[in-house]
């Protein structure tokens, strides 16, 4: 398979530029997305504000978090076996983020 990381750099830094446009506008970007999730505006708005998060970076202490959790999921037989996502922290594209 071809080593797509300059795709993925490209992706995650218009991702991000995306995600800040919209953090900074949002009446504007509740306007854009109303009509295309076919949810009254009013709705979007609250929804948007309240998940409106700049993007960051996955730290090896947000994956130790997050590996902790997938072990209470194991434990709990809520998932089949172990999963390993500690190990899945990835930070080459870390600086999309800054």
């Amino acid at each position: 398979m071809k080593n797509r990381t300059a795709d993925v750099r490209a992706f995650l830094d218009t991702y991000r530029q995306t995600t800040d446009w919209g953090i900074a506008h949002p009446t504007e970007r509740a306007a854009v997305l109303a009509p295309e999730l076919k949810i009254p505006l009013d709705v979007t708005t609250r929804a948007l504000a309240r998940s409106a998060k700049p993007l960051a970076p996955v730290t090896p202490e947000i994956g130790a978090e997050l590996q902790a959790i997938a072990d209470s999921f194991v434990e709990l037989k809520l998932v089949p076996g172990p999963v390993d996502i500690a190990g899945r922290v990835d930070g080459r594209f870390n600086e999309a983020f800054q």
